[in-house]
């Protein structure tokens, strides 16, 4: 197999949550019921679902949220041919504010990795996501797709594949939501 799997968006709009730094992959949450046992698995990395941004220079403290960001509603199906999988994921990206006088954008940095059946990470993709908040508004969601093709070698089955989907998060990012779980 490849190490170069390509990860082909479908966007419906811009989308990109990034997690800093090397994360192990083992911990992954939200198997998707009902799945075809022939396909891959689409999962999220357990602790990268969500970001807090808080206020610039201030101490992080509930006090000082700016934005909660979450990933959810992951959902997907594939087709499984000879020698490849084509898989199909979309989930939601959603963001909440408190102060809705506040205008603008958030960016926000997401990867889709695909592992094979030992684990390993054979392809990883970072995108990102824009949010656009208006006056008044105090959530967005964002509806994100991404087709992803797997080859497979002769003998090879797709089920032994997972898809993972997190938030790119800072190390300290990922410290925080850890330590809240």
């Amino acid at each position: 197999m490849s190490l170069s799997v390509p990860i082909a968006p479908l966007r419906s709009a811009m989308a990109v949550f990034a997690v800093a730094g090397a994360l192990s992959l083992g911990a992954c949450t939200r198997y998707i019921e009902g799945t075809n046992l022939t396909c891959p698995r689409a999962v999220m990395l357990a602790g990268t679902e969500t970001q807090t941004r808080f206020a610039p220079g201030a101490a992080r403290t509930d006090a000082n949220v700016i934005a909660q960001i979450e990933i959810d509603n992951i959902q997907y199906s594939c087709q499984v041919a000879t020698r490849q999988a084509l898989a199909a994921v979309a989930f939601d990206v959603r963001a909440a504010r408190r102060d809705v006088s506040l205008v603008g954008d958030i960016d926000v940095p997401y990867f889709v990795a695909l592992t094979d059946v030992n684990g390993t990470v054979v392809a990883k993709q970072n995108f990102t996501t824009r949010l656009h908040f208006l006056p008044g508004v105090s959530t967005v969601t964002v509806l994100e797709r991404i087709q992803e093709t797997i080859p497979l070698a002769a003998g090879q089955r797709a089920v032994g594949f997972e898809i993972i989907v997190g938030i790119q998060l800072t190390r300290e990012e990922l410290d925080y939501n850890l330590a809240r779980r």
